[in-house]
């Protein structure tokens, strides 16, 4: 199964970013949000395809440096479009 998601505009109300700090955010943010979907899985919702025209995950607290940002964002948005924890746990106690 391939998975693609695209994010065209991501917002993050009280962040101001260097370009430098600005494009770290964006490759780990990419890594963190890939290894959590791998991990984790989507919403049977989204298993057939869908796309959001927005999407608001649950509040963070944003950190420093940008990885630390971009973990905490990938995993909003994961929790976001992916299975429920109760979901991925069944998933898991069935395979064992």
């Amino acid at each position: 199964m391939r998975i693609t998601v695209h994010i065209e505009r991501l917002i993050l109300d009280g962040v101001q970013l260097a370009p430098a700090d600005a494009a770290q955010l964006r490759e780990a943010l990419e890594r963190d949000l890939a290894r959590l979907v791998r991990r984790r899985g989507l919403a049977p919702a989204l298993l057939h395809g869908g796309a959001f025209a927005m999407l608001t995950g649950p509040a963070i607290t944003l950190q420093r440096p940008p990885e630390a940002l971009a973990e905490q964002v990938a995993g909003a948005v994961s929790a976001a479009i992916g299975k429920t924890r109760r979901e991925t746990q069944s998933k898991r106690r069935t395979a064992e």
